[in-house]
């Protein structure tokens, strides 16, 4: 059978990822951000906090998913940096990441909300406080569990909690979504009791952070399937911490499984075979 070969461009912070991918295939690492380049010799491509996205990246981007080769992208409008006050409180505060993001997924009809939004299926998470690796609760570290996940799509059932620190919820334009030639599916959401506010834009505290205003379902993960049956699909996530140092090996999360998950479906091995079939189309 068939083994599929990944490739993985993201900035620091993500040096664990290989070593997950290298699971289930060969892994090249690659920086599509520079480059507006993607090998066309991997099977999937993933692509995590694009930092610099043009009309040259995109027509990279589209011709990969064309070739029916599949993409994972991951990314939120905004981070969130940690640091500790004198009287020991842990202190946040946002930080816009660019419009990189939002150009990214504009094109295929997905639009990231710049509000923050929290959760009652929140869990700590490793992170960095002053330069010092430690464990922090904050609301705003969603914990989506299998319940809120519909993987009918993929080969496998949603297995294991996955963190979306900080996420920007994903918006559909069902119209744009099919003029792009997609179908969408939800196939991830926070609770029922999920809230959002206005990204702060000054440095905040757990106190700051009340259920003001109580929102519905918002999308963490999308998947786009083509209407061509030979082209590839491509996986959107409203963050990319579930893939970061300390977080992908986390204890009580499955993101090891989830990587597992991905790689079943998206390196099927009739899929491959397929891909690889070379088909000539013109520029």
């Amino acid at each position: 059978t068939p083994q599929a070969s990944f490739a993985l461009s993201a900035p620091p912070g993500f040096e664990e990822m290989p070593r997950y991918l290298s699971q289930h295939g060969p892994v090249i690492e690659v920086n599509v951000d520079a480059t507006a380049a993607i090998p066309h010799d991997v099977d999937i491509l993933f692509w995590l906090e694009p930092g610099n996205v043009t009309p040259r990246h995109l027509a990279a981007l589209r011709r990969f998913l064309a070739s029916g080769r599949t993409v994972v992208v991951a990314g939120s409008l905004h981070r969130v940096r940690y640091r500790r006050t004198e009287s020991g409180e842990v202190r946040f505060r946002a930080e816009s990441t660019g419009g990189a993001w939002e150009r990214l997924l504009e094109p295929f009809g997905l639009r990231p909300l710049p509000d923050l939004v929290m959760d009652r299926n929140a869990a700590a998470a490793p992170v960095v406080v002053d330069g010092e690796w430690q464990q922090v609760e904050a609301p705003f570290h969603l914990r989506n569990l299998p319940a809120f996940r519909d993987f009918r799509p993929f080969r496998t059932p949603a297995r294991g909690g996955l963190s979306f620190i900080a996420p920007g919820p994903l918006q559909i334009d069902p119209q744009r979504v099919s003029a792009a030639g997609y179908e969408a599916h939800v196939a991830a959401t926070t609770t029922e009791r999920a809230w959002v506010r206005d990204l702060p834009t000054t440095d905040f505290g757990l106190a700051d952070l009340g259920t003001d205003l109580i929102a519905p379902k918002q999308n963490l993960m999308v998947l786009l399937t083509p209407q061509d049956p030979w082209a590839g699909q491509l996986l959107v996530l409203a963050a990319a911490s579930a893939f970061r140092n300390g977080i992908v090996s986390q204890a009580g999360f499955g993101h090891g499984v989830f990587l597992a998950d991905l790689a079943r479906s998206f390196a099927d091995p009739e899929r491959l075979v397929r891909q690889r079939v070379e088909r000539h189309v013109p520029p």
